[in-house]
């Protein structure tokens, strides 16, 4: 009896108003927070690992550009090293060592990304090389040189063969793995009669990664990978093991990241991007891949949920003990006016109900504030229609003027670029190419860099108006601007400084550079017929300005417009390289 009348006891205080309203708002701060820990959760999660997917999507991105462009320089630097004439023939068809060796080794002393570099006869025997390395072997089996033979190649990663022993150990003890690039040598006759050959290291692959690798948190475990054309990982971070075959990625992760597993054993956010190819000879069909623990993606949305977490209890303690102790001030009038009833009901006719002020207050209070809710009901709805009716106003102006901003950016854009650009030929304007030019000279003195500059004129262009009229002048300029755009390369300038006269800005050009790119232009111009005319012809002045050079833009473009004379009083159809005073 005495037990079931202190677990009686027990419930009935588990029953009061007072333990029911604390446990009733524990209970509920309990299901608040971790409902809000729960969707904080995978809201930031969700976030996180989109905008962290986007990130190393532009990581892959990034790395594939400058791959592609590391090859495309490689290849050109070749390409052109292969075409000096006066180092790949004596006159005979004959390669010249003596002429070559200088040549090999200094490119190896400025580019270290080359490990070896040599010129073959045209039976691929060795006759000169960097260091003498491989001098007088025999590597006409070599894909390389079977691919010069046809023209300039450039070869996918292989691991080294005769070079394997003759190299000194990498400071990794990685062992060498290359990045052929060739180029036949061709007499004036046409005749190939050697191959320029060489052998890149991989090792430049890992330097492109790590300098485009940032530092921080949200690059924490990143880890870059190069798949060839057929998927093989070519490049993975030291140490890895387990992806020795082929992997296959799926198609959306173009474009964006995806989690995924990988054959290693792990599960990964990942990102690619394809290796973008320059031209059909650096396309090597290489992939970018790019991947990241997500559990480093979502480190900073499980540190939020477990801070809710925790705020969540202690606020819940808190508010437990607040409920508890206002619980009991209001009850107890209460529990007294119960009280008292029991005492009457039980018979005891000496119990005085009395003038319990708590409870008359309660029923004063609650009636006032009955009659005050109603008030700021009214009110709270008049303040709302108000407010709504002045956010409507606020959202159409601003939309009206945000309309209006965008309107009037863009016909500043637009009226910007249209004086700034030739509208037929679509190159940069005068005015334009008067801005580029002073910045390309600045950048000229700031990185004692050369520069060159040429001007170029449409030979017989009055006649070919005059002929066949201005529709197909107009055409022969279209036509001409467009063949000296693509003959150039990214970083060249090319602009229309009116009537049928162009300017080129080569900045990093010497005047050899820019002599070569010049005749380039020439045939690429006159190599094929525009329209009625069978042959169109321009001429070009040309001035380059060394390391430690400087001059204003008029007088460097009076030297370039003198040459152009010279080469149209010389003849036309040539490339005259004008004098600096």
């Amino acid at each position: 009896m005495k037990l079931l009348s202190i677990l009686s006891r027990r419930f009935s205080a588990l029953a009061s108003f007072r333990a029911q309203s604390a446990l009733l708002f524990g209970g509920l701060v309990l299901v608040l927070t971790a409902t809000l820990a729960l969707v904080v959760y995978l809201l930031m999660a969700r976030q996180a690992v989109s905008d962290q997917g986007q990130t190393l999507h532009t990581q892959a991105a990034s790395t594939s550009v400058m791959l592609a462009e590391g090859l495309y320089e490689r290849m050109r630097e070749v390409d052109l090293l292969a075409s000096s004439a006066a180092l790949t023939q004596d006159g005979g068809g004959v390669i010249k060592p003596d002429g070559w060796l200088p040549v090999l080794e200094k490119m190896q002393e400025t580019r270290p990304q080359f490990a070896w570099l040599g010129v073959t006869d045209a039976q691929g025997v060795v006759k000169v090389a960097a260091h003498g390395l491989l001098e007088g072997k025999d590597v006409s089996a070599r894909p390389w040189f079977k691919a010069a033979l046809k023209g300039p190649a450039a070869g996918d990663v292989h691991p080294a063969k005769l070079l394997a022993t003759l190299l000194p150990t990498q400071v990794d003890n990685e062992p060498w793995r290359f990045i052929d690039f060739s180029a036949p040598l061709i007499d004036s006759n046409g005749t190939v009669v050697g191959v320029l050959g060489v052998h890149g290291s991989w090792r430049w692959a890992q330097d492109v990664i790590e300098s485009l690798l940032p530092q921080g948190s949200r690059y924490e475990k990143v880890q870059v990978f190069i798949l060839d054309k057929g998927g093989l990982v070519i490049h993975q971070p030291k140490g890895l093991t387990g992806l020795d075959k082929a992997l296959s990625m799926p198609k959306g992760l173009a474009h964006g990241a995806a989690v995924m597993d990988w054959p290693d054993g792990g599960r990964y956010l990942t990102a690619l991007a394809r290796v973008p190819a320059r031209n059909a000879l650096t396309d090597l069909g290489w992939t970018v891949v790019v991947r990241q623990p997500p559990e480093v993606a979502i480190k900073l949305a499980v540190q939020v949920q477990k801070t809710v977490i925790a705020v969540g209890v202690v606020v819940g303690v808190l508010g437990v003990l607040m409920v508890w102790w206002l619980a009991g001030r209001l009850n107890r009038p209460l529990v007294d006016m119960a009280r008292a009833a029991d005492r009457i009901a039980a018979g005891d006719r000496s119990v005085h109900m009395g003038h319990h002020r708590g409870a008359a207050e309660l029923m004063q209070v609650s009636a006032a504030v009955d009659h005050m809710t109603r008030e700021l009901l009214q009110r709270e709805q008049a303040l709302v229609a108000s407010r709504d009716e002045l956010e409507r106003k606020v959202r159409e102006r601003t939309a009206e003027l945000q309309a209006s901003n965008a309107e009037l950016a863009r016909a500043n854009t637009e009226l910007d670029n249209l004086s700034r650009h030739d509208a037929l030929t679509k190159l940069p304007n005068r005015r334009a190419a008067d801005e580029r030019l002073l910045h390309e000279l600045a950048r000229h003195r700031r990185s004692q860099t050369p520069l060159t500059l040429m001007v170029v004129d449409i030979d017989h262009f009055k006649a070919i108006n005059d002929t066949h009229g201005h529709g197909v002048g107009d055409e022969v300029l279209a036509e001409v601007a467009r063949r000296m755009s693509v003959t150039c390369r990214a970083s060249d300038f090319v602009a229309r400084m009116g009537g049928e006269e162009f300017l080129l800005i080569l900045p990093d050009t010497d005047q050899r550079g820019g002599e070569l790119l010049g005749r380039k232009v020439l045939e690429w111009v006159a190599s094929m017929p525009v329209g009625p005319v069978p042959r169109v012809t321009i001429s070009v002045g040309l001035v380059s300005l060394v390391p430690q050079g400087g001059m204003a833009p008029g007088p460097l473009i009076e030297a370039a417009d003198q040459a152009l004379y010279r080469a149209k009083n010389a003849g036309r159809n040539r490339v005259e390289v004008g004098e600096l005073a």
